[in-house]
């Protein structure tokens, strides 16, 4: 039986440099081949019609930088393969998730069910966004803050204020997501229990 990576592990810093060494032995071309395949990856999702397509890339990235340590000793030919099957299982399993697990982009208005669920939805985030620390929760309203060219420099604001690369920033943005999703399902679960 294969070992699952759990859930929101912390990539360790030491992996992701052996991660990076292992797509390429050039310092450079190494970061330049990472972000080439987290597009890919990218677009395998959204090609495929997952709405979450860069938080499942980030998913494969994590899993396989978990297992970093057991591929450079016993993988043979090219990483981004081994990636692409990853990818392949995480897709299944977002498959198999039910339905409700994602909130809904657009509620209609139209019916007092649908606007007393999406007050009740509202009602669940500000809970749980009031649980999280309040720099979580401060980071995450700016990355989501603001809409195409003004939500690119907020990103590039919070990249700066916190000395974070672009692929850092993003998987920071993921583990909070996820942490406010688990709260806000809940909160959901109880209101439908």
């Amino acid at each position: 039986m294969r070992s699952q990576i759990p859930r929101g592990t912390v990539t360790n810093p030491n992996n992701f440099q052996k991660l990076l060494v292992w797509l390429s032995d050039s310092v450079e071309e190494s970061g330049e081949a990472y972000e080439a395949l987290r597009q890919r990856l990218i677009r395998i999702f959204y090609a495929r019609g997952c709405q979450t397509a860069e938080e499942l890339a980030d998913e494969t990235i994590d899993r396989v930088t978990a297992k970093i340590e057991s591929l450079i000793d016993t993988y043979e030919g090219d990483p981004r393969l081994y990636f692409y099957g990853v990818a392949k299982n995480v897709f299944r399993e977002h498959l198999r998730k039910p339905v409700h697990n994602e909130l809904p982009v657009n509620l209609s208005p139209n019916s007092n069910h649908s606007t007393e669920k999406a007050e009740y939805q509202d009602l669940c985030l500000t809970k749980c966004l009031k649980k999280l620390p309040e720099m979580e929760s401060e980071f995450i309203l700016d990355y989501y803050k603001g809409e195409k060219s003004q939500k690119i420099e907020n990103r590039q604001k919070l990249m700066e204020k916190l000395d974070l690369t672009p692929q850092a920033l993003r998987v920071k943005a993921f583990r909070v997501r996820a942490k406010l999703q688990k709260c806000v399902f809940a909160c959901l679960e109880m209101k439908t229990a």
